[in-house]
């Protein structure tokens, strides 16, 4: 059981623990629900090593700030403690997009900026809420786009109109 003893109660087993054995299966994907603690260095060590197209979910105020805790999440892993420098770079590797959701006053959620990232954390944002709350398009080139984006775009979206 997670949190818990285990079935024998040797020690308990953490999301941390949760996720290192679910790697060992070789995913092609990770999804994980919501990231909340040093899980997260392992996540992104696996974002790192071929598991493209993974998600992880994070509760944060804004897409910059998402990006903070989880560098600050990851940096509490045992493997990356003491090494402040070690934890931002694995994330900027790690992470291409951050959609941001934000909850309406009337309560359901909804994407309130989409924002990628280069390979050195240089943020570009696509769309953003605007000031009536609509979608705005802040990107309007892929020339504007970090070019780790702009490369796989280009390969799978050979065609994208310019406005």
């Amino acid at each position: 059981s997670v949190g818990g003893a285990t079935k024998d109660s040797t020690a308990p087993m953490t999301l941390e623990d949760s996720v290192r054995h679910g790697l060992r299966h070789r995913p092609s994907r990770i999804l994980l629900g919501e990231a909340r603690g040093a899980e997260m260095a392992d996540v992104l060590e696996a974002m790192t090593a071929g598991h493209e197209g993974s998600i992880a979910t994070i509760h944060a105020t804004s897409a910059h700030s998402a990006l903070e805790r989880a560098a600050y999440m990851a940096a509490k892993s045992p493997t990356l403690r003491g090494n402040s420098d070690l934890a931002p770079q694995l994330l900027h590797q790690a992470v291409h997009v951050v959609v941001h959701l934000v909850r309406s006053r009337s309560g359901p959620r909804h994407v309130g900026s989409i924002v990628v990232y280069s390979d050195e954390g240089a943020s570009s944002v696509i769309y953003q809420m605007g000031d009536d709350g609509r979608m705005e398009r802040q990107t309007f080139t892929l020339d504007q786009l970090p070019h780790r984006i702009r490369q796989r775009l280009g390969r799978s979206l050979p065609g994208i109109p310019e406005p």
